[in-house]
């Protein structure tokens, strides 16, 4: 029951409902990942199967060392594009936010306000990206690398000397590798040009292979601590995602529903935005997949009141109010809902 605020003393009953709410975008995975490459050539024997979680000094596999420099059967090689050609241009974006403050002045000789309006929501967007591209490092809260390389084997070992390929950290095995482990990972979120990756392949490379060469990678080795999903949303939903921060969401991924939180929203250009969920429980295949179509559920819940309170449904997003964008945790309808 609630009180009218007109009338305090008449008292009335809210409608109150929820309903789940589902979008499927175009996602990108991101994983702290160790790339594990080999000091020697030689024949390769493996004792670790790909997904398996392993402890510290886990033995993967073994190596016969040889005198001969023997090509491996897998693609070493698999990054088909560089860094620099999914990486954010900090000029491009100085650049339009320097084209959208022209803009409003524009506008503002011919009193368009619903054009200014529109631009400065879109303007500072623009800031907030520059923002995180300057403190990318302080706003993620980096702990350690998210991409290392690590070595096994020894450049003493003899031909016929068999060299155990152990484990360097806990986590999970994966024989698969897409080269974009130096990219994709949380300390490159800002930077990454998503719109652009979006339009290309990401070819999966097998590592496993009967014979290895010096340098050549062996495995990969995936901390199942922590994980994120950038998903590639409309710039129309980067403010009503922005007010689920820190709030749980849901995520279909490969047919099961797994749960994590809202790490950060913000705008990519081309009139798009990322959404950025992280995740601290593990799901099927999260170790080996990078790009793909995921459905996000999202609860939403709606109250109606009288007159004084709006006289229709309004939709709430978690613990704010996604109409009236109060900024406090509980809204002006919610506080008289509890009444």
């Amino acid at each position: 029951m609630a009180q009218n605020l007109m009338n305090p003393y008449e008292k009335y009953a809210l409608d109150y409902g929820e309903v789940n709410v589902e979008s499927t975008y175009t996602s990108f995975v991101m994983r702290n990942e160790t790339l594990v490459l080999t000091q020697n050539s030689g024949e390769i024997h493996y004792f670790t199967k790909d997904g398996e979680r392993v402890k510290r000094g886990h033995k993967v596999a073994e190596i016969v060392v040889n005198d001969q420099s023997i090509a491996a059967t897998a693609v070493v090689n698999a990054q088909p594009l560089t860094e620099e050609k999914v990486s954010v241009s900090k000029e491009e974006l100085e650049l339009e936010i320097q084209t959208i403050r022209d803009e409003i002045l524009d506008h503002i000789q011919t009193q368009n306000i619903f054009k200014i309006n529109a631009l400065k929501e879109e303007l500072q967007l623009k800031l907030e990206k520059r923002d995180r591209l300057s403190k990318t490092h302080e706003l993620v809260g980096l702990k350690s690398k998210p991409y290392t390389e690590a070595f096994v084997g020894s450049t003493q070992a003899q031909s016929g000397q068999v060299l155990d390929a152990r484990s360097p950290e806990s986590g999970i095995i994966t024989f698969t590798s897409d080269g974009y482990e130096d990219v994709l990972n949380i300390e490159n979120l800002y930077d990454v040009d998503y719109y652009q990756l979006a339009s290309q392949p990401i070819r999966v490379v097998d590592l496993k292979t009967d014979s290895v060469s010096a340098g050549a990678p062996l495995y990969k080795l995936v901390d199942n601590s922590v994980w994120y999903v950038v998903a590639l949303i409309e710039q129309q939903d980067i403010r009503p995602y922005q007010d689920m921060i820190t709030d749980s969401i849901s995520v279909e991924f490969n047919g099961e529903i797994v749960r994590g939180k809202v790490f950060d929203v913000f705008e990519t250009g081309n009139q798009s935005g990322a959404l950025v969920i992280q995740f601290k429980n593990q799901a099927t295949g999260f170790y080996n997949e990078r790009k793909k179509d995921l459905k996000l559920l999202v609860k939403l819940s709606w109250v109606k009141g009288t007159e004084r309170c709006y006289n229709s449904k309004r939709w709430h997003r978690g613990r704010l109010c996604s109409r009236c964008r109060k900024q406090s945790r509980i809204c002006a309808c919610k506080r008289n809902r509890e009444k």
